[in-house]
């Protein structure tokens, strides 16, 4: 019979999250998953149109372009949401402008992952000294 995984809060020498760092954590993830896609979504757009794609039947492209419009707005709403919450307003400021909104999206994900990276592995070292 095999054994269900149980799940644990902690494991060994990692340290459990506090709930803040959490959810954190899962905005920039989940912001970062939805701005990247669509990112994708627009430059495939923008590499198709430019290649003069023809085999693509023009339900697709309807469905594309839907796509691509609901995660732009989609990335704009929560982006301005996360940063909002992160009170980093510069970055407010240009996730709340449309041009830049998806790019800066991504940027800012994956740059306040790594800023928290390094914060939690700051903590591991003051920790283990």
């Amino acid at each position: 019979m095999q054994r269900q995984p149980t799940q644990s809060r902690y494991d060994g020498d990692h340290e459990v999250l506090d709930e803040a760092t959490r959810a954190e954590l899962k905005r920039v993830t989940v912001l970062f998953l939805l701005s990247a896609i669509t990112l994708m979504l627009f430059l495939l757009y923008i590499l198709a149109e430019g290649l003069g794609v023809s085999f693509i039947p023009p339900v697709v492209w309807a469905m594309w372009v839907a796509s691509l419009f609901s995660g732009f707005v989609a990335t704009w709403a929560y982006g301005v949401y996360v940063t909002i919450r992160a009170r980093r307003w510069l970055w407010v400021a240009l996730c709340a402008l449309p041009p830049t909104a998806v790019p800066c999206a991504v940027a800012y994900a994956w740059i306040r992952r790594g800023e928290m990276e390094m914060e939690l592995h700051e903590r591991r070292e003051r920790a283990g000294r």
